[in-house]
């Protein structure tokens, strides 16, 4: 077949030039939700100058800047206080600088609430796709790559959610110091069926869904796709249990609906943000082995926000964790401030590739971001996109 001829000299002029044009006005907006504002960040090739102008539609729902003839515009995250004629000129700082960053106060409307996102589900938790309340006995699951078969329709005759780590030790504490209830350490007092060390008990035919995939530990060897030889999980030698990461795989829950994944981005922020809730931490290091002595330092900074970038191709805002991270040889190191901060640490496990994953990830999210708040002090600063209701709402 013969191949169309292609000016590549004016190719490449004509992509350089689309490029100087984006890059020339980068608009960034966060809603800081707790005290009501819109944080905005605007990178320029120039410094600005008399004739630079911020300004919000008379809708309060588009924010433009305009710089030496370029404009960059961005849907904001949620509207501010609509005008019915004009638009709301905005007041940029005095001092010329490549660098603008400036805020607006939100006043908060009748009926609101907690700053009435558009997209209508902002419920502060955590959504997990694939719960064993929308997976049927006809579920099919398939690795992710090469659409392989891994787990046949009919083979798991029930799903059901398996509790949150630590399950066994919160329910030996509950029983220890029941409410309204007269507890003693005495022995053979109080009989129940498991102990702190209980693991649940595999059943054939039984699936269970759990919000993190397993660590892994001693003697556990990985699952392999047989296609692609991705790995898709672990089988857990003590348990004779197949545990298979939510991350690689599709699914289909029936004969009719369609195999569906879901974004790396928004699995590895849901892997965060369980984590973040189980243990109780917002910092983690994160490695691939025990031994490793090359770890993965993180800080959920911002577990919840909205935000908009000119850099994103969508129009719409989305819902994002900022994340600080960080390589380090010595997780136990630290001068600075956020270092030397009193907050605990947990410990994360990824599996393969995953760890280049979200590098990769948590790199891209910074791009979102003009240049000047990729960093802090000697932190990374990243953003990983969210699930949303709208991706698990029914198709």
């Amino acid at each position: 077949m013969t191949q169309p001829l292609v000016d590549v000299k004016n190719s490449k002029a004509s992509t350089k030039q689309n490029r100087k044009r984006h890059d020339m006005i980068h608009l960034y907006v966060e809603h800081l939700l707790n005290i009501k504002t819109l944080s905005i960040q605007a990178s320029l090739t120039t410094v600005s100058n008399k004739e630079t102008k911020a300004t919000i539609s008379a809708d309060g729902a588009i924010l433009t800047l305009t710089h030496e003839g370029e404009t960059a515009s961005v849907k904001l995250p949620v509207n501010v206080s609509p005008r019915k004629q004009s638009n709301i000129t905005l007041t940029l700082p005095a001092v010329p600088s490549r660098e603008l960053s400036f805020r607006v106060q939100l006043e908060e409307k009748e009926g609101q609430g907690h700053g009435a996102f558009p997209d209508g589900d902002r419920d502060g938790g955590n959504v997990v796709p694939w719960t064993a309340e929308v997976l049927t006995p006809e579920t099919e699951i398939r690795c992710r790559y090469c659409d392989s078969i891994l787990v046949s329709r009919g083979m798991i005759r029930t799903w059901k959610n398996l509790p949150s780590e630590g399950w066994a030790e919160m329910m030996e504490f509950w029983h220890c110091h029941k409410p309204h209830e007269p507890h003693s350490h005495s022995k053979g007092e109080v009989q129940k069926g498991y102990t702190a060390s209980s693991q649940l008990a595999l059943e054939s035919g039984v699936g269970m869904t759990a919000t993190l995939h397993s660590d892994g530990q001693g003697g556990d060897s990985g699952i392999l796709c047989s296609q692609c030889k991705t790995t898709t999980g672990l089988f857990e030698a003590s348990t004779g249990a197949y545990n298979l990461s939510k991350l690689h795989l599709s699914v289909s829950t029936n004969p009719t609906s369609s195999t569906a994944n879901h974004e790396t981005q928004k699995w590895l922020a849901c892997l965060l943000l369980c984590a973040m809730d189980i243990q109780g931490v917002r910092k983690f290091v994160v490695r691939k082995n025990a031994d490793d002595a090359s770890v993965l330092r993180l800080w959920i900074f911002t577990p919840d926000i909205n935000v908009s970038s000119s850099a994103i191709s969508s129009t719409e805002s989305g819902r994002f964790a900022k994340v600080l991270w960080q390589h380090t040889e010595d997780p136990q190191r630290g001068s600075d401030k956020l270092n030397a901060a009193s907050l605990s640490e947990g410990e994360l496990k990824l599996q393969g590739g995953e760890m280049k994953m979200l590098c990769a990830m948590l790199k891209k999210g910074g791009e979102l971001m003009p240049e000047a708040a990729r960093h802090f002090q000697d932190w990374n600063v990243g953003l990983l996109e969210r699930f949303t209701a709208s991706d698990i709402a029914p198709s």
